[in-house]
């Protein structure tokens, strides 16, 4: 998996901020961003989405990693904008008021 990444461009603390929120494990997402995780320019590998926007998601919401990259700079704004549809169903309560954040940015 390890020679995957790196063929990708995935560097291990990219892997640990996404397998954190994967898991809803705040001390993952905190311990790539202690190692030097730009919050805004990580990745995932496999959906291409930046950190916020994943925290975000209906089926991966935590408060306190919301919390916690807010307060490292991250910016939902980075790659979604609020432009997207946000009268769709399946768009979670979190991912509107961040919509509505990253519109007053």
């Amino acid at each position: 998996m390890q020679k995957t990444l790196e063929q990708k461009g995935v560097t291990y603390e990219d892997w640990l901020l996404y397998e954190g929120l994967r898991l809803k494990n705040l001390e993952y997402v905190a311990a790539a961003i202690k190692r030097g995780v730009d919050v805004n320019s990580a990745r995932d590998w496999l959906s291409d989405q930046p950190p916020l926007f994943m925290a975000v998601s209906i089926d991966k919401q935590d408060p306190e990693i919301v919390r916690l990259l807010l307060q490292k700079g991250a910016k939902m704004a980075t790659l979604w904008t609020p432009k997207l549809d946000l009268d769709r169903p399946d768009i979670s309560p979190m991912q509107r008021f961040m919509a509505s954040a990253a519109a007053k940015e």
